[in-house]
């Protein structure tokens, strides 16, 4: 079910809507632990199965809601209030 919620993420989308106009330079993260251009961070992307997520794939999200026999899945997203941005 994560792994089907990943798929359906703007991630593109959101960076160029809601970064990008605040901050120029701005790149998709694909790792938690490093930042792009740090050391480790071209490494931990080619392993860490991000790739998977790099465009929206509603089919296989919901392939994968299927295989995993879930109809209506909720999303609890954490968030900080006071941020505007969040």
């Amino acid at each position: 079910v994560r792994e089907a919620f990943l798929k359906v993420v703007p991630r593109q989308q959101i960076l160029d809507e809601l970064i990008k106009p605040l901050q120029k330079d701005a790149r998709l993260r694909s790792s938690q632990v490093f930042l792009p251009g740090s050391d480790g961070y071209a490494r931990a992307v080619k392993v860490n199965g991000s790739a998977g997520y790099a465009r929206v794939d509603v089919s296989e999200a919901r392939a994968l809601l299927a295989k995993a026999k879930v109809a209506g899945p909720q999303v609890c997203i954490l968030f900080d209030p006071s941020n505007p941005r969040r």
